[in-house]
């Protein structure tokens, strides 16, 4: 996502980054990227109303690949992206 700030890999299947954009905005980049790629996506959301009130939207994107994002409630001007591939 070009909104990326920081980005770290985790043993070779999982990489996250945070970027400078609302968590509708990262979802619909994605959206937007899933169908320009072909693959077929159920999106998901949710809300967990402990500790800083986390916000969270899911979606797979295929079988083997899956995108979470994230914000909080008292920074919805910033989304976790965490992207996993199955080896």
């Amino acid at each position: 996502m070009p909104q990326a700030t920081a980005g770290q890999e985790f043993s070779g299947y999982i990489y996250s980054y945070t970027a400078a954009a609302t968590l509708d905005q990262a979802r619909l980049y994605y959206e937007a990227k899933a169908q320009s790629l072909g693959f077929a996506m159920a999106s998901g959301s949710g809300y967990a109303g402990t500790g800083s009130n986390a916000q969270h939207n899911v979606s797979f994107i295929s079988y083997n690949l899956t995108r979470y994002l994230a914000s909080f409630d008292n920074d919805t001007g910033h989304a976790i992206v965490i992207i996993s591939k199955y080896p």
